[in-house]
């Protein structure tokens, strides 16, 4: 719609100053971005649901993954003097897994984290240790999420629209759906919690033992 409506006004419009052509084209050129996007993620999603993306496991540290994650999302913590806090309790958190896979997963939560909520707030980062698997939960916080949207949040396209806040931010509703489908690929479970006290926290539990892909 942003593409052909604004390309039909520069046309329909032959007395547009350059200044206000350019900054159409500017808004043509984001449309035709946020479209790619959306593109992109649900082929992302869809080739991970018929394995047609190949994927290698390795041993992935995933305390340095959600170093990493925290290091590229400074730019955007810092629009909303946003921190991140990490905690991690255990000693050991390398899992057999795919580095790029992981990085992507923890980075849409944390993304969505910044996303969904107020500015002036600490997202916390947990990593636990137990005995057979590995947890890494992001609570941003927020504004939290709808009993009944809670039901449908890992559905592609869907976008919470019971906060008036969340419903404002722009989105694809395709990032969880990718999250579920790699926490799937490593045989792992992802669980919601979201309540007034903690917004929500969003948990990746991944199994300790090898993973066959």
């Amino acid at each position: 719609t942003g593409v052909v409506g604004l390309s039909k006004l520069m046309i329909d419009n032959s007395s547009m100053s350059q200044d206000e052509m350019q900054e159409l084209l500017k808004e043509v050129y984001l449309s035709g971005e946020r479209m790619n996007d959306l593109v992109n993620r649900f082929l992302d999603v869809q080739r991970l649901e018929h394995g047609r993306i190949p994927v290698e496991f390795s041993d992935v540290d995933l305390f340095h993954v959600v170093n990493d994650v925290k290091s590229i999302s400074n730019s955007l913590l810092s629009e909303k003097n946003l921190k991140i806090d990490i905690v991690a309790k255990g000693a050991n958190f390398i899992i057999n897994g795919s580095k790029d896979l992981l990085f992507d997963a923890i980075q849409n939560l944390v993304s969505n984290a910044i996303k969904y909520g107020d500015a002036d707030r600490t997202i916390e980062i947990e990593l636990q240790e137990n005995e057979d698997s590995l947890a890494v939960s992001v609570i941003d916080h927020g504004y939290g999420i709808s009993m009944e949207d809670q039901k449908k949040v890992f559905e592609k396209f869907f976008r919470v629209r019971s906060n008036i806040k969340s419903a404002r931010e722009k989105g694809t509703g395709l990032g969880l759906a990718y999250v579920q489908e790699i926490v799937k690929k490593h045989k792992g479970e992802i669980e919601l919690e979201s309540n007034e006290e903690i917004g929500s926290r969003l948990t990746i539990v991944l199994p300790k033992m090898d993973t066959e892909t």
